[in-house]
């Protein structure tokens, strides 16, 4: 079973846009066609995020019900793990610390500093559409 890290910058954009390439991924989720791995530090940034006066008053998905079932549906790691200096921006190094320590396959972004990586310890760092396209060819609803 594939194990990916999806950075919380497109769970945002999901809950602001219903992004078609998003729904896709995580009708995937939801069909177990993949693993979605998590660490604490990620549901708390996700937390914070989405509860932004700003972002709220504009968002399209109910954010409460995404962080609800990214808490709860996620497969969760440790949050031990600290690699440091691995990323240029220091807020990308938990994503790739999640992926390490859950032995994911892939992380999942649109973050240009950690495409940029191109890959960590044998994990790939793709875009969402290169991701969603891995999917479909797996999943037999394709």
């Amino acid at each position: 079973m594939l194990k990916a890290v999806i950075d919380n910058n497109l769970l945002v954009s999901y809950a602001l846009t219903r992004n078609e390439t998003i729904s896709r991924l995580i009708g995937h989720w939801a069909q177990g066609t993949f693993l979605y791995l998590a660490s604490p530090a990620i549901i708390e940034e996700l937390k914070q995020v989405l509860s932004r006066p700003r972002l709220r008053e504009r968002m399209v998905a109910d954010p409460q019900a995404l962080i609800d079932v990214v808490e709860q549906e996620t497969v969760q790691t440790p949050g031990q793990l600290v690699l440091g200096g691995v990323c240029r921006d220091p807020k990308d190094e938990m994503l790739i610390e999640c992926a390490v320590e859950g032995q994911a396959h892939y992380i999942v972004s649109g973050d240009r500093d950690l495409l940029e990586l191109g890959a960590y310890q044998g994990i790939k760092i793709i875009r969402p559409v290169e991701f969603v396209a891995i999917l479909d060819a797996l999943s037999p609803d394709a």
